[in-house]
């Protein structure tokens, strides 16, 4: 009965995973029985956002930065945020922006 239980919660999660786009909560069962969460991204996600050089003003490339960190403040819990703080920071390089302008 217990797996039974278990196994509804999967599906519904994979079906909230799949209706909310590419980052979501993906909830984790710990030792303890209690439930995490995590940002999760699709396998098809390509991690490209603004870019730095682009030509926009430097208002809309700050907000890029300042809504995923927020999101993922809001979303991760704190087990996962420093990875997902670490993952971004990545990204954010990835995409040109310095050093100076992630912290």
């Amino acid at each position: 009965m217990l797996y039974v239980f278990f196994w509804v919660i999967a599906r519904r999660l994979n079906f909230i995973c799949r209706r909310f786009g590419t980052l979501c909560l993906f909830h984790l069962h710990r030792q303890i029985g209690a439930l995490g969460h995590k940002a999760y991204r699709k396998s098809t996600h390509t991690n490209l956002y603004l870019h730095q050089n682009s030509h926009h003003h430097p208002a809309n490339t700050q907000s890029v930065l300042a809504s995923l960190i927020h999101r993922a403040k809001a979303l991760c819990d704190q087990d996962s945020l420093p990875q997902e703080l670490e993952f971004l920071t990545t990204v954010f390089k990835d995409n040109g922006y310095s050093h100076q302008q992630i912290r």
